[in-house]
């Protein structure tokens, strides 16, 4: 840890500081060095308080987020408790302090508003854009399209663009400082450098249709401000790359909010913007000890998922004027024989209420029987988003192959909302690079889990989605 004077603590509040000096205690390593009883008896305060004053340091104490610009300076892009080493290195933890902050986190309800994806046709599809206060994820199979649509919305959202004709005050083509965004990658510091090479080629694609589309510039004025707009970009994101749980809960406990505190009290940067790209890895090595009965193995792992929700809608309501929108990726996974032949029979008894369009009402009365809770199941992981929603709605014979959410039941309680992304097979059947992908919603508060997909291309430039039908019966 890094030597620190209590007087450059900000959120220290005068009488702690006080308390502090009158106890002799001018620095915050020599109150992290005790325990929480003995601060109390040191400061004349209650323990609560003496736990309060611990945690503002630790918060304070926390190492600076590297930017994905410090990326391009430094080959330091792990937090503590995770390797430097790539992807094929094992993974090695250390024991991480654990955090809680004092404060509950606001009701979902307090925090509104959404952040544009960045794409007009996407945002009209979410009801908005990604709702803040909420934790949204993106799920589909690899190479669906997941990381392409987080880091378009990620420069979008940096560079401060808005769907509207003229850019917002704050929009670095402006003149403006932009906005900040957090990525946390669990796949290794190779899959960082991909990200930082794909924002750059996205910011210069984005900047340079702005630029030719609303002002008239030489070649060579264009040049320098794009030059000046990826340089803004990848200063306002910062990356760290977590390879184990230990890691994430160091950058969601103590490294973001620290971040988020210093940029309040000295910048005039906000971070709309929580992105972790992807959840799965962080559980795909859970060693169980022969000796640990399965069930409570299971019950470890389902307290690591909600802990891990709990400190990201945290992050997501953030204070009552400010909340972000956190989104994460997931993977999917073959579905089992048994989903497989409920979802069978569904089809075969016309009996699909929360995922087929052509179904007469989605409405659900007093009168109408229950849905069966296997085929809830099967809805809230994604097994009935599988099915195309374009015309002719298929059949039990034809159908497509079945994928479900990764981490189960127990993560799907604990977001928000779910999309499922997945690539379309080209006429001959192969699904390519360059083939569309399709956009659906499993389940959101803010869009009918039965509205028809959107497709969309990933190309150079990002992300172009086709129009939206029938939304809003327009």
């Amino acid at each position: 840890m890094r030597g620190l004077s209590l007087g450059e603590i900000q959120t220290l509040t005068m009488r702690e500081k006080a308390l502090c000096r009158r106890a002799g205690l001018h620095d915050a390593e020599q109150i992290i060095m005790l325990t929480t009883a003995a601060l109390a008896r040191e400061l004349n305060v209650s323990e609560a308080q003496a736990k309060n004053i611990r945690h503002i340091i630790e918060r304070a104490m926390a190492p600076p987020h590297p930017s994905a610009w410090d990326m391009l300076h430094t080959d330091t892009l792990c937090v503590p408790g995770t390797p430097h080493q790539d992807d094929a290195s094992p993974h090695v933890s250390s024991p991480v302090a654990w955090c809680t902050p004092p404060a509950r986190p606001r009701p979902l309800a307090a925090a509104c508003g959404f952040l544009s994806s960045g794409n007009a046709t996407l945002d009209k599809y979410m009801g908005g854009g990604f709702a803040k206060g909420m934790v949204s994820e993106l799920v589909g199979e690899s190479a669906s399209g997941k990381t392409q649509l987080i880091l378009y919305t990620t420069v979008c959202t940096a560079l401060g663009l808005t769907l509207d004709e003229s850019p917002a005050p704050y929009s670095v083509l402006c003149g403006g400082p932009g906005r900040a965004v957090a990525i946390i990658t669990t796949h290794g510091r190779s899959a960082a450098r991909h990200m930082v090479r794909r924002m750059v080629d996205i910011t210069r694609n984005l900047v340079r249709s702005w630029y030719l589309q609303h002002v008239d510039l030489t070649g060579d004025e264009m040049d320098s401000r794009v030059d000046m707009a990826v340089e803004k970009v990848l200063a306002n994101v910062f990356l760290a790359c977590a390879l184990t749980f230990e890691s994430v809960e160091h950058v969601l406990c103590y490294t973001l909010p620290g971040l988020m505190t210093r940029m309040r009290t000295t910048t005039t940067l906000t971070m709309p913007l929580i992105v972790i790209d992807s959840i799965p890895p962080l559980f795909q090595e859970d060693a169980m000890d022969p000796d640990q009965e399965m069930a409570k193995h299971h019950s470890v792992r389902a307290a690591r998922l909600h802990a891990l929700a709990q400190w990201l809608k945290r992050l997501a309501t953030g204070t009552p004027t400010e909340s972000a929108a956190v989104v994460v990726t997931n993977h999917v996974k073959d579905a089992f024989a048994s989903d497989t032949a409920l979802v069978r029979h569904a089809l075969a008894q016309a009996h699909l209420p929360l995922s087929n369009p052509d179904a007469p009402s989605q409405c659900i009365s007093a009168e109408a029987p229950p849905v069966p809770f296997g085929l809830q199941a099967a809805h809230f992981q994604g097994l009935l988003a599988c099915i195309p929603s374009v015309a002719p709605f298929p059949s039990e014979a034809n159908l497509p192959a079945l994928k479900s959410a990764q981490l189960g039941l127990v993560w799907s309680n604990c977001i928000n909302a779910r999309y499922l992304m997945a690539v379309m097979a080209e006429p001959h059947g192969i699904a390519t690079a360059s083939a569309p992908r399709r956009f659906r919603t499993v389940f959101a508060p803010t869009c009918p889990s039965a509205a028809p997909e959107v497709e969309f291309l990933v190309t150079r430039a990002g992300i172009h989605a086709s129009a939206v039908q029938d939304l809003d019966g327009t």
